[in-house]
C-alpha cells in the first residue's frame, strides 16, 4: 500500500501570506526570514513541511514560497534588494 502524500497549497496561497511575512518583518527580510515566518503563520502539519521536492534538498512549501516571492517580484509588489 502506497503512503499518502500531504496536500501542499498552490503557490499562488502562499501570495498573501508572503506579503503579510514581509510586513511583520518590516518590508524586509531574507529568503530564510520570510520563509520562517510564513511558516510561524501557516498551519503546516509536520509532514507537510517535510515533503520534499522532487529528491530535495528543498521542501515542497520552500518550493512553492519562491514561486510566490517570483511572481510578487513581477506584479511589482515586491522587490529584490539583492
Amino acid at each position: 500500500m502506497a503512503a499518502i502524500s500531504p496536500t501542499i497549497p498552490k503557490y499562488s496561497d502562499f501570495l498573501w501570506p508572503t506579503v503579510v511575512a514581509l510586513r511583520e518583518l518590516g518590508g524586509s527580510g531574507t529568503v530564510q526570514e520570510i520563509e520562517a515566518r510564513v511558516y510561524e503563520v501557516g498551519e503546516y502539519s509536520d509532514a507537510q513541511r517535510a515533503m520534499l521536492h522532487r529528491n530535495g534538498p528543498q521542501s515542497e512549501i520552500a518550493y512553492r514560497l519562491a514561486w510566490a516571492r517570483t511572481y510578487l517580484k513581477y506584479d511589482g509588489a515586491v522587490e529584490n534588494s539583492q
